[in-house]
Order: structure tokens, then C-alpha cells, then sequence
């Protein structure tokens, strides 16, 4: 892995200096990633594309996401998750890509950890979305969203947080009580502070 890095970094700096145009440059980065048989490879791409082009490159970023989503190897629940990771990072603004990853994250990992954090996502209000100020195009958008879906045992876009949060509590098995143990204990420490405001 330590060479292939290498080797991608030097290639990256090589075409750098060979093909000015970032256009191009982006075109041949795509080119590249076909030939990609791991995740960790299309990691390496990215972090050259970033280094190299800052926003400009970020909607191939995305691509090489979603295809590296598709990849066999990213069956690996840990391999999905540092993708989904990724794009999070990739897109920290886009609060409805934030709740799918991070919903993916805990549906292959259903953490208490995991739980809490697509909590506090799906209870922020929603973002409204204007497409000319998207940082990606909206079709490509869609298709990271459908890609991270269609491994979803549901689909909680119509969903409060209600629901979504009895069909999480379903899948943690034991460790739903652990949830159950901190919310009750919120609740109370919630209400005792509103008993002692009242006394005020």
C-alpha cells in the first residue's frame, strides 16, 4: 500500500507538470480509476485530485465515491464505512448526503456510537436545496444518494425521527437497552431541571 501511494503520488505530480489543464488532468484521474481493482487505490486518487485541484476536483471526488461504492471489495463493512467517512468529509454542508452515510454507517455497524450520531443528524432541521449552488452536480448527487440506498433494509425519507429510531433500536439487538438506559436517564435529568426552574 506504502508503494502504491508512492507510486500515485508521483504519478500525479509527473502528469501535473506534463498537462496543465485540470480539466484534462481530472479527465485522466477518472481513466485511472477504471483500472482500479481496491478502494484503498481510489483513496490514493482522491487525496492527489484534492491536493491538486481543491474545489475544482470535488465532483470527481464524488465519482470515484460512488464508484468505489460498487466495487466487490467494499463489501467490507469497515472499507464502506471509511467511504462513507469520506464523503462526509467530502461534503460537510450537504446535510441530506451527511444523514445517508452516516445512516449507512450504523445500518453496517449498529453502534450505540453510530445510533447517537444519526440522531443528532436527523434531528437538525431540513436544508432546502438549490441546485445552481449545489458544490456538485444534482445528478451526481442523486447518484451517490441512490448508491448509498439500495443496501438499505428500508427507506426512512418520508420518516420522523420516530420511527427511524424503532427501526434502529430493532437492529442493535442487546445494546438497544444501553439507548434505553441513557435516554430514561436524560428524561429524568431533563425533568429535574424543569422542576427546579419552576421553583424559581
Amino acid at each position: 500500500m506504502y508503494c502504491a501511494w508512492e507510486l500515485t503520488l508521483f504519478w500525479s505530480k509527473l502528469q501535473r507538470r506534463v498537462e496543465p489543464s485540470i480539466q484534462v488532468y481530472l479527465e485522466i484521474c477518472r481513466q485511472l480509476s477504471q483500472l482500479t481493482k481496491t478502494v484503498y487505490h481510489i483513496f490514493f486518487l482522491i487525496k492527489v485530485i484534492q491536493s491538486e485541484t481543491e474545489a475544482a476536483g470535488l465532483p470527481t471526488c464524488i465519482e470515484l465515491c460512488v464508484r468505489a461504492l460498487r466495487l466487490e471489495s467494499s463489501e467490507n463493512a469497515k472499507v464502506k464505512i471509511s467511504i462513507c467517512k469520506t464523503i462526509s468529509c467530502l461534503l460537510p454542508d450537504d446535510l441530506e448526503v451527511k444523514r445517508a452515510c452516516q445512516l449507512t454507517e450504523f445500518l453496517l455497524e449498529p453502534t450505540v456510537d453510530a445510533y447517537y450520531a444519526v440522531e443528532m443528524l436527523y434531528n437538525q432541521p431540513d436544508q432546502k436545496y438549490d441546485e445552481e449552488s449545489l458544490p456538485v452536480p444534482n445528478s451526481l448527487r442523486c447518484e451517490l444518494l441512490l448508491v448509498l440506498k439500495t443496501r438499505w433494509p428500508f427507506d426512512p425519507e418520508f420518516w420522523d425521527w420516530k420511527t427511524l429510531k424503532r427501526q434502529c433500536l430493532a437492529l442493535m439487538g442487546e445494546q438497544a437497552s444501553i439507548v434505553s438506559s441513557i435516554d430514561e436517564l436524560n428524561d429524568n435529568e431533563a425533568y429535574d431541571q424543569m422542576d427546579n426552574y419552576e421553583e424559581f
